[in-house]
C-alpha cells in the first residue's frame, strides 16, 4: 500500500474497526459454546463440547506429524476398498488427454503457455 495520508488514515481506521468487532465476536464465541462472564462452562455445554486453551492445542499440532492430502485420500479409499475410476488418460506435464486435447476448464491464455514451453523444450539437431 502506498504511503500517503489517506492511506494511513484507511489503515487507522480499519484496525480500529477490527479491534471493535474482535470484541464482539468474542462475546458470540462465548455465548456460542456457553462460556459466563467469569470464565465457567454451562454444565450443559460440558455434556456436548470440549473447551480447550489455544496455547495447548497449538502445542498438541507442533508435536504431530501432518499428512499430505494425497496419503488422506489413499486412506479413505483403503476403508471403502474402491478406488476411483478416471474415464480420460491427461498427461501431468502437457495437460492433453490422448486425443491431444486441453481440458474444457483450462484457459486459452493457459493452454498458449503450455505450448510455449513444450516449445522452449524442443531442441534442434543443427
Amino acid at each position: 500500500m502506498a504511503k500517503s495520508q489517506r492511506s494511513k488514515i484507511k489503515r487507522k481506521f480499519r484496525a480500529i474497526k477490527r479491534e471493535k468487532i474482535a470484541k464482539r465476536e468474542m462475546v458470540k464465541m462465548k455465548k456460542m459454546l456457553g462460556v459466563n462472564d467469569d470464565g465457567t462452562v454451562d454444565t450443559e455445554m460440558k455434556e456436548l463440547f470440549t473447551v480447550a486453551e489455544s496455547s495447548k492445542l497449538k502445542k498438541n499440532t507442533k508435536n504431530k506429524t501432518t499428512k499430505t492430502d494425497d496419503s488422506k485420500m489413499d486412506t479413505a479409499a483403503a476403508s471403502t476398498g474402491e478406488r476411483m475410476e478416471v474415464d480420460s488418460k491427461t498427461n501431468t506435464d502437457t495437460m492433453m488427454n490422448e486425443h491431444g486435447n486441453y481440458p474444457v476448464w483450462m484457459s486459452r491464455r493457459r493452454v498458449q503457455k503450455i505450448k510455449d514451453k513444450k516449445r522452449k523444450r524442443i531442441k534442434y539437431a543443427w
